[in-house]
C-alpha cells in the first residue's frame, strides 16, 4: 500500500494560549521529525513556502502531477 503524507503548516499558535516560542519550538521539532523521516517514505513532496509564492504557477503544477489529479488547479487562483 502506497501511502501519501501532505503537510501543509501554519505556526498560530498551540491550544490553550501557548506563547510563540513554545509554538515556534513545537514547529521546529515536528519538521525536524518529519526531514529525518523523509528517506523512509515511498513518496514524498517537499515545497518550500519561498518557491510556492515565487513560482506558484509551476508549484502547483508539481503538486497536481505528485497527486496525480485528473483536473488541474484553476490558474486564476488569486496570487495575492
Amino acid at each position: 500500500m502506497k501511502k501519501l503524507i501532505l503537510i501543509l503548516t501554519v505556526v498560530l499558535g498551540l491550544a490553550g494560549g501557548a506563547q510563540a516560542q513554545e509554538a515556534a519550538a513545537h514547529w521546529a521539532l515536528t519538521h525536524q521529525i518529519l526531514i529525518e523521516d523523509m528517506p523512509r517514505l515511498e513518496r514524498c513532496l517537499l515545497i518550500r513556502y519561498e518557491d510556492l509564492c515565487q513560482e506558484p504557477d509551476r508549484h502547483l503544477r508539481l503538486l497536481e502531477q505528485f497527486l496525480a489529479l485528473s483536473v488541474p488547479f484553476e490558474s486564476t487562483v488569486d496570487r495575492r
